[in-house]
C-alpha cells in the first residue's frame, strides 16, 4: 500500500536516492527504462520503471530490493 511521502524529508534525500538508483542502473544491464514515480512503501522510498517495475530503495544500507 503506497504511504504518504513527507517532501521535505524527500528533498533532503533526493541525492542519496539518486546516487543509490544511479548504482542500480549501472550494476547490470538495465532494461526497464526511466524513473517515472516516486512513492514510499513499507518504509521505504520506491521508484517505479517506465517498463513497470519498482523498486524499493534502502537508503539507510545503501540497497534496493
Amino acid at each position: 500500500m503506497k504511504e504518504t511521502l513527507n517532501l521535505d524529508l524527500v528533498n533532503q534525500l533526493i541525492p542519496q536516492l539518486v546516487n543509490l538508483a544511479k548504482e542500480h542502473w549501472t550494476s547490470c544491464d538495465w532494461q526497464y527504462g526511466p524513473p517515472v514515480e516516486i512513492f514510499a512503501d513499507t518504509g521505504y522510498i520506491c521508484i517505479r520503471y517506465e517498463k513497470g517495475n519498482c523498486w524499493h530503495y534502502d537508503l539507510k544500507n545503501n540497497l534496493w530490493f
